[in-house]
This record gives C-alpha cells, structure tokens and sequence, in this order.
C-alpha cells in the first residue's frame, strides 16, 4: 500500500495562532494515517512537524 503523504509547508513568519491550527491538523492527519514531508524550517514548518509523531514525518 502506498504511503499517504503531504508538505506541511509555510511562512517562516505564519502568526501564532495559524501555527497553532497547523500542529493542530498535522496531528490529525497522523492520526488517520499521513506522512509528514517538510524542509523543517522555522514558522510553518516547525509547526506541522510539533503535531506529527518522528515516525510519521521526514524533515
């Protein structure tokens, strides 16, 4: 089965409260069974990467 995959990617400057809504849905989406693909930068990035498990996400 293939793997199911997504970019968290954004602004380095995204505001708090978006970042937070971000790891708030990387969070789910680890839950129902996505991979994290992100450059890891600061902002957005770092976000989605907060809510997805190590074992769910390659930065």
């Amino acid at each position: 089965m293939a793997t199911l995959t997504y970019a968290g990617i954004g602004a380095r400057a995204t505001p708090k409260a978006v970042r937070a809504d971000m790891t708030v849905m990387a969070g789910w989406l680890a839950r129902t069974g996505w991979h994290l693909s992100s450059g890891g930068a600061a902002g957005a990035d770092a976000a989605f990467a907060a809510g997805a498990p190590a074992e769910q996400r390659t930065v």
